[in-house]
Formats: structure tokens, C-alpha cells, sequence
């Protein structure tokens, strides 16, 4: 074992070992030879002419061996450390970049603690952290369903160019405008995420943007009777506040308030209190609210109130420093303006679009099956189909998406060039719902027809958005039993043109919201509901022929007992005795 290990040590305290070794091997050798001689005659030669046969001098030799194995180690070690830090000046600053460096990560440990109490304090106070991670799932989803290219146009209009710029002096409110399916959310999911682009991610940039984002919830207006007046403005506020603690300033201003909080009176004293900071900095603050529709009246006279206070209560520079993008049908961003109250500037989805229909309408006949190869006749459709809905399309993404379901249900080109006649012809949304309920009535059995006509009564008539769990629950209420095929298959299956699904979490999909893919159809059903109640309303007030002699058989017999003698009509006692 020993030379076996000795490979691995240096050769000057190699050969010393080979002489302890030799010098190890002699003392045994010559004490063998004492314990196997003649003990009187050796002990006779110790005590009487000092002879021990050579021992004394081999361990006086093991002994400087030693001493000078132990030198030689001192040597090579002192070669070790010298080869490994260098001279010792070096070897000094090594271990101290190594102490810093220790040093250095306490502290950044120490300070990443300490925010983290920081936002830990925040939360607890404004309670918004669920929102918050709905807000982030929502972005998430919009960014990923986004389609490649589309929204790009916004870079080159004059007004966002210069909201986008955080060295330009903009001091308005900026409005993305247009109606229900034009794509409003995802243009400014698409604002939002250039903005963290070219802002958040720039190394080296010694100025800090922040950029905070809402996504109203299409069922944000059915708020339940518990809920306390502004909480919906309330919670929209604290979000906002809440995500702009990426900023290390505004983080420390914020959770310095947080200290001994009272719960602010009005919804104005709150923004003040929050924003009063951002207002104040050196620093850009972008905010972004998409869908202020779906706020009831009363939310939006409250942001209208706040949004014009705030214009009257700081200077142009101050409010350069926080920027504001709502977006929202035009209907509740004039009720916003009050009569051009606000300074503001718009900007129209519906007339600036075109560029992201035809990428749209791109997209969904790639991923069509139907239409995949690359014959002549498959080519010659596709174009016929982009160039046709593209025409027609006149902004309106939901119209577009259902009519390209519907033609994915065809599977003759006479089919689908009569879907694309009606679209020439300019058929809107309610036109492309009525075509897919009488598919349904017509492809769908009778089963299948109930579960949807169950689905659109609860998905329509709730006052909060139901999950496909809760959606189980009700067909099986009413069926006794379970389908084989989940719901949430059958959804997309069979009722897609209908509802949309949400992507579904790490729960699974029992957990996936159900919303309708249009406020139309909720409009067109209702309509329905109506003009029936009006056609049950006038056919109820038609008189018959039958119900007219009745009535007039009625009255003269009315005015033929009325003409009568009082003793005839009511005869006395004395007239009923004689009877």
C-alpha cells in the first residue's frame, strides 16, 4: 500500500520515505536477531562493552530521517500555497476578494430580506395580491394568444408614439376606442408588452420606467350586494400601486405608508395617497386599464371625477411622470371625457385594424385542417376565402372567427362559397349566430341541443362566471348522470362557436371559466326572448269570431233580463208563494 500510494507524492520526500522505509526494515531485522541469540551473552555485551549490534545507530539514522521529512514537508507545503495564491501579497488579496465576496452576498441576502418584508407589509395592507396574480395570469394569456405581427401598426401612430416616449412631455389621458370583438385587449396587451421591452430590459439604464397593468373582467358590472361603494375602483387602484413596487423608491415610500394605515375615506384621498409619489419622482409610471365598459355607471363617474382632479392638481411635467391608456367601447370612454373635460387623445381600432384581420384570418386557415395541402383547387379556396373575409371584415374579429368556424364545418367548396356569399353580403353578427343555431338544431341530436340550451342559460343569466365544474353540476342535476366525454371536451368539441374556455391551470380543467365568446350572443337570445313575449302579447289582444257572438249573446241576454219587471227578474215572497 505504501508504494502503491507513493505515485502521488513529490520525489525528494519519496526517497526519504524509502530510506525511513529501509531504515524501518533493519531495526526489525536486528531485533529479531537479539530475541533469537544467546540473551546472557548479549546482555553481557550491552552492560559490559555498550555492543547492541547497530540498533542504536539505525534508530539514530530512523530519527534523522524523520527530521528531515518533517523539513521537507514544511518546503513542499510552503511551494504549495506559494504556487497556489502566488507571492504573498497575492495570496493576501485572493483570500480578501474572497472575504469581500462573502460579505458582499450577507448583504445582499440582508437586503433582499428586508424587501421582502417590505412587500410582505404591503400586501397584508392593501389586499390585493390575488388580483394581482389574475392580472399577471391574464396579461400571460393575452401575450400567448396574441398572434404573431398584430398591433404593430400602433408604433406608427403620432399619439401613441409620443405616450410611448417617456422623454416627451405627454400629459393627456390616451384612449384605445372600438367596439366589442375589434381588439382592444390584445392591442394593449401588445402596448404593455413593448413597453416592458424597451424599457425594463434595457442594461445599463440608469432611469427607471414602471408599467402596471388592469384587465377588467367581462362580469366585472354583476358585483354582488355586499360589496361596498368604489370597491372595484379600489381594488384597481391597489393593484396598480401594488405593481409598481418593482420600483426600489416608490417600494420604500409605499411601505412607509403602510405603517399604521387607515383605510382612506374616499376613492380620491386613496389615489392621492398612493400616487402622490409617482407624481413627485423623476421617474416614468405607465398605467394601463383595458375594458372600462365593463365598470358599472357608477365606477366610471368615479374615474371621470379622478382623472380630471388629478389634471386640475398637478402641473404638465407632474403628470408626464404617470401616464394613463384606457380602453373601452365608445360609449363609456365619452362618458369618461364628459365633453372633452379631459384632455385626452383617441385612437380608433376599428379604422386602423385591416393589417390585423388579414393576419388573423392567416393564422386560423394555417391551423384549419380542411384546408391543408397544397393542390390547385385547396390554394385557389384559401384565397378566395382570405380575400372575401378580409373585404368584409370591416374590424370585427369575433364576426370573422365565426364565420371561419362555421366554415370549418363544411366540407364541400359550395358550401363554404355560400357561407363567404353571406359574408360579401355583409351579414353581421347576429346573421353568423342565427346560421350556427339552426346548424346546431340541424347536426346536433336532441341531447345535445338541451345540454346547450342548459349552458346558455346559465352562462347568460349568472351574475358571476361559472367554472366547468359548476357547469357539471348542472347537467347532471338535470340528467341524473355523467357523460362519458368531459364538458370541457364537449365545449370545444361541439359549442365553441358559443363559449370560450380559458386555458387551464395546474388545478386542471374543472377549474376553467366559461364565458361567452360575444356579448351578441347574449343580445341575440334576449332579442329572441323578447319579440316572442311581443308576438304571445299581440296574439292574446286578437278576438275571435267565436269570442264576439259570445259577447254579444252576452249582452242581449243582459238587456233582455234588465227590460223585465222587477217580480219577473226577483219575484217577492208573495209572488215565490204563489209559484
Amino acid at each position: 500500500m505504501v508504494y502503491l500510494q507513493m505515485k502521488e507524492v513529490d520525489l525528494p520526500l519519496r526517497k526519504i520515505a524509502h530510506e525511513m522505509l529501509l531504515a524501518f526494515v533493519s531495526i526489525c531485522e536486528f531485533s529479531v536477531h537479539v530475541l533469537h541469540g544467546n540473551k546472557i551473552l548479549k546482555a553481557l555485551k550491552v552492560f559490559a562493552f555498550s555492543d547492541d549490534d547497530g540498533v542504536n545507530a539505525k534508530i539514530a539514522f530512523l530519527k534523522g530521517l524523520v527530521e528531515r521529512e518533517a523539513q521537507m514537508k514544511t518546503t513542499l507545503t510552503y511551494r504549495s500555497v506559494k504556487e497556489g495564491f502566488g507571492e504573498t501579497k497575492e495570496a493576501v488579496s485572493g483570500v480578501k476578494s474572497i472575504v469581500d465576496k462573502i460579505a458582499e452576498d450577507n448583504k445582499k441576502r440582508d437586503a433582499e430580506t428586508f424587501k421582502q418584508k417590505q412587500l410582505d407589509k404591503i400586501k397584508r395592507t392593501l389586499n390585493v395580491h390575488a388580483e394581482v396574480e389574475q392580472q399577471i395570469e391574464s396579461h400571460s394569456h393575452l401575450v400567448s394568444d396574441t398572434v404573431a405581427g398584430t398591433g404593430h401598426w400602433v408604433q406608427e401612430d403620432q399619439f401613441h408614439a409620443e405616450y410611448a416616449d417617456r422623454s416627451s412631455d405627454w400629459s393627456k389621458v390616451l384612449f384605445i376606442s372600438g367596439p366589442e370583438g375589434y381588439g382592444k385587449s390584445f392591442l394593449v396587451t401588445t402596448i404593455v408588452h413593448e413597453l416592458e421591452k424597451r424599457y425594463l430590459r434595457q442594461s445599463g439604464d440608469v432611469s427607471r420606467t414602471s408599467v402596471a397593468y388592469f384587465y377588467m373582467a367581462r362580469d366585472s358590472k354583476k358585483s354582488s350586494s355586499t360589496e361596498k361603494e368604489g370597491v372595484s375602483i379600489s381594488k384597481l387602484l391597489k393593484s396598480l400601486a401594488w405593481q409598481f413596487t418593482q420600483d426600489p423608491v416608490y417600494l420604500k415610500d409605499l411601505a412607509a405608508m403602510c405603517d399604521g394605515w387607515v383605510e382612506p375615506d374616499t376613492t380620491e384621498e386613496l389615489i392621492i395617497r398612493l400616487f402622490e409619489p409617482c407624481f413627485c419622482s423623476q421617474e416614468t409610471f405607465y398605467i394601463a386599464v383595458d375594458a372600462i365598459d365593463q365598470m358599472d355607471d357608477r365606477d366610471i363617474k368615479i374615474l371621470q371625477q379622478l382623472l380630471t382632479s388629478m389634471q386640475a392638481r398637478y402641473r404638465k411635467d407632474q403628470l408626464s411622470r404617470v401616464r394613463f391608456l384606457l380602453s373601452g367601447r365608445a360609449k363609456a370612454l365619452d362618458d369618461v371625457k364628459n365633453d372633452d373635460d379631459l384632455d385626452s387623445a383617441t385612437i380608433d381600432v376599428a379604422a386602423n385594424n385591416r393589417q390585423d384581420i388579414e393576419r388573423f384570418i392567416q393564422d386560423r386557415l394555417d391551423n384549419m385542417k380542411l384546408l391543408q395541402g397544397g393542390s390547385d383547387q385547396v390554394k385557389a379556396l384559401r384565397e378566395e376565402i382570405f380575400s372575401t373575409l378580409s373585404e368584409g371584415a370591416s374590424g370585427d374579429f369575433i364576426n370573422v372567427d365565426m364565420l371561419l368556424k362555421e366554415i370549418g364545418t363544411k366540407q364541400w367548396p359550395a358550401e363554404i362559397r355560400e357561407v363567404l356569399s353571406k359574408a360579401q353580403e355583409g351579414a353581421n353578427r347576429s346573421e353568423t349566430i342565427a346560421r350556427e343555431v339552426k346548424r346546431c338544431n340541424q347536426r346536433m341530436n336532441p341531447r345535445q341541443i338541451r345540454d346547450l340550451n342548459l349552458l346558455l342559460t346559465w352562462v347568460i343569466c349568472s351574475k358571476r362566471t361559472l367554472t366547468v365544474a359548476e357547469l357539471k353540476v348542472v347537467l347532471f342535476l338535470h340528467s341524473k348522470e355523467a357523460s362519458l366525454l368531459p364538458l370541457y371536451d364537449q365545449i370545444r368539441q361541439h359549442y365553441s362557436a358559443f363559449f370560450n374556455l380559458d386555458d387551464p391551470d395546474h388545478l386542471g380543467q374543472d377549474t376553467v371559466t366559461v364565458s361567452l365568446v360575444s356579448d351578441s350572443i347574449r343580445d341575440y337570445f334576449r332579442n329572441i326572448s323578447d319579440s316572442r313575449k311581443a308576438e304571445e302579447t299581440v296574439d292574446s289582444s286578437r278576438i275571435l269570431a267565436s269570442e264576439v257572438k259570445i259577447v254579444k249573446r252576452f249582452v242581449s241576454a243582459f238587456y233582455f233580463l234588465t227590460t223585465l219587471p222587477r217580480t219577473q227578474l226577483y219575484p217577492g215572497p208573495k209572488a215565490e208563494k204563489q209559484y
